[in-house]
């Protein structure tokens, strides 16, 4: 019994040892309302739409803002993601779709007519420290209709 606790704790030990850590430093936030929340995904995950694994909000400054993910193992990952100016805890889209609050992606991705795909926005982490700058886009809002002119 004694000898497969030592096995366990090794195994343990050794896991940790190969794991890393992750910084996400996100620029260009224009505000310091609300928050910025940051999702990693690995491989399985479901980059961007399903919940994330790894998640963190923090408050929102204007400038650059950073969030630490330690002890990641090595693998494969994104991230996705946005300033929530308002602070109803989602990224709000116009009617169409298209976000209406600043938002970004690993690798600055951008993808065509929706997100970039997870290979577009991936990177290895290996079993150094690794940093990455994600910078904030903002669409530019909706025209308003114009009005009907009046004959």
């Amino acid at each position: 019994m004694r000898f497969l606790l030592a096995c366990a704790t090794i195994l343990l030990l050794a896991a940790q040892a190969q794991a890393s850590e992750l910084t996400v430093k996100v620029t260009k936030v224009e505000s310091a309302e609300g928050g910025v929340y940051v999702a990693l995904y690995g491989l399985e995950d479901g980059f961007p739409s399903r919940p994330c694994r790894w998640c963190q909000r923090v408050p929102a400054q204007p400038g650059t803002v950073a969030v630490l993910f330690p002890h990641l193992p090595p693998g494969r990952y994104a991230v996705s993601v946005y300033h929530d100016v308002n602070g109803n805890g989602r990224l709000d889209t116009n009617r169409f779709g298209v976000p209406t609050e600043p938002y970004g992606f690993s690798l600055d991705a951008r993808g065509s007519f929706g997100p970039p795909s997870f290979e577009d926005a991936s990177f290895t982490v290996a079993d150094q420290p690794l940093a990455l700058e994600i910078n904030l886009v903002s669409n530019p809002p909706a025209p308003e209709p114009e009005p009907e002119p009046n004959f």
